[in-house]
């Protein structure tokens, strides 16, 4: 009742700072007085009075100590029994846990990469705002929505389910999904599986690369050099028919003064091959105008 010290471990004194005989007899308010100056002294106090123990953890400054302790007290026999232990690491490392923890949920949500949870059931658990905004939908709805139902073809996912099941992972699958409003969405997919010890089930995170842009942009390049062939190939014909017919114009020009006038016929057989040779390398011209290149 007066808080004297009736017995004490080796441990206990090694952290107040004192020995054991040192201790033994004497009062927790010569000690230890910083129990009182703490409202320490108040608590004990009632677990005394109405036998109830208590448990709970407490920063101590004072008598020499400076960090967080873990207290359990309860009445033994006639007597009044504290056990303590210094939990100042231990919550460090919590502490440090709990930052590390809000680093990579703020490193998930904020990532321009889509992200995402599966369970063991391929059910999404979670997924950050860029999965949100890509697929059109909500974390109200992701709750309740199934893997599959992202893919556009069927085939597709029983292949994705398949290999999922027998790797455990999947590195660089090139898909099609589709969004909320239809749209085929050209995809790279990254799974790995992680498996939770403490429920004993597997767990998936992925991550997508939207490559729908990436991918029409190189049918966009593919189409450019397409054109770009065709037209030099346009040029070459153009130069290579050119070449034949200034020589038939030519020798349209000697063959008209060649043959005698008396041949009518000739002359408007001349004419047709002169009319028609003139259009054959308008055409040509007009062909070599629409492939040659412009600068922008």
């Amino acid at each position: 009742m007066d808080f004297e010290w009736i017995f004490a471990n080796k441990n206990a004194a090694d952290i107040v700072g004192f020995t054991v005989p040192e201790l033994i007899g004497s009062s927790m308010k010569d000690k230890l007085p910083g129990n009182f100056s703490m409202g320490l002294f108040e608590q004990y106090q009632d677990v005394v009075e109405t036998g109830i123990p208590i448990k709970f953890n407490q920063y101590y400054a004072a008598d020499g100590l400076d960090g967080w302790f873990q207290i359990s007290a309860s009445v033994l026999d006639d007597g009044f029994a504290v056990t303590f232990e210094d939990v100042s690491d231990k919550r460090q490392l919590l502490a440090e846990l709990r930052t590390k923890g809000k680093k990579c949920q703020h490193m998930f949500m904020e990532s321009i990469d889509p992200i995402f949870w599966l369970d063991q059931h391929l059910n999404f658990t979670d997924a950050n705002t860029a999965f949100q905004e890509l697929f059109g939908l909500d974390r109200n709805t992701l709750n309740h929505l199934f893997v599959g139902h992202l893919f556009y073809l069927e085939t597709d996912y029983q292949m994705f389910k398949n290999t999922l099941k027998s790797r455990q992972k999947i590195d660089e699958m090139e898909i099609d999904l589709g969004n909320k409003n239809g749209a085929k969405l050209c995809c790279l997919i990254n799974i790995s599986c992680i498996y939770d010890e403490e429920k004993r089930q597997a767990n998936y995170l992925g991550v997508i690369r939207d490559m729908t842009k990436r991918k029409q942009a190189e049918q966009d390049i593919l189409m450019a050099e397409k054109l770009s062939m065709t037209g030099k190939i346009a040029r070459t014909i153009g130069h290579e028919i050119r070449n034949p017919l200034t020589n038939i114009t030519l020798a349209l020009d000697q063959l008209r003064e060649e043959i005698p006038g008396e041949l009518k016929d000739a002359e408007m057989y001349i004419n047709i091959i002169e009319r028609n040779s003139k259009r054959i390398c308008k055409l040509i011209a007009d062909l070599l105008r629409s492939s040659k290149p412009k600068e922008l």
